[in-house]
């Protein structure tokens, strides 16, 4: 389960930040996934407890919210919502299209401070 690692590198992320800002632990991580990222939302909801277990982000709370995939077409120059798998232009249903967003994992937000198990 490649998500274990990526749950303990979110942690790793927030941990930074809280050294940097201080405070007394991690409350709160807002994530967007999007839905090409290849990240999947329930193993990384199971995963994030264990990477938090014994690190200043113990019981702190994963929010995510889904982000839909999007192309550009290079043919109608329209930028459209597609549904994986097809990926053509919902205008044009050409196949000429760059992507626009759905592919990324973004650290939206990183709440700190008093530890939320205390």
């Amino acid at each position: 389960m490649h998500e274990l690692s990526i749950a303990q590198a979110i942690v790793d992320q927030a941990r930074e930040v809280l050294n940097n800002e201080g405070g007394g632990g991690i409350k709160r991580v807002s994530l967007t996934i999007g839905v090409l990222s290849g990240v999947e939302e329930h193993a990384l909801r199971e995963a994030f407890p264990i990477a938090c277990d014994g690190t200043p982000a113990q019981g702190a709370v994963l929010e995510i919210e889904i982000e839909q995939a999007s192309v550009y077409c290079k043919d109608c120059k329209s930028e459209v919502n597609v549904t994986p798998p097809f990926m053509v232009c919902g205008q044009c249903m050409g196949g000429n299209v760059d992507f626009r967003k759905g592919r990324d994992m973004i650290i939206r937000q990183i709440e700190i401070g008093e530890s939320p198990d205390v």
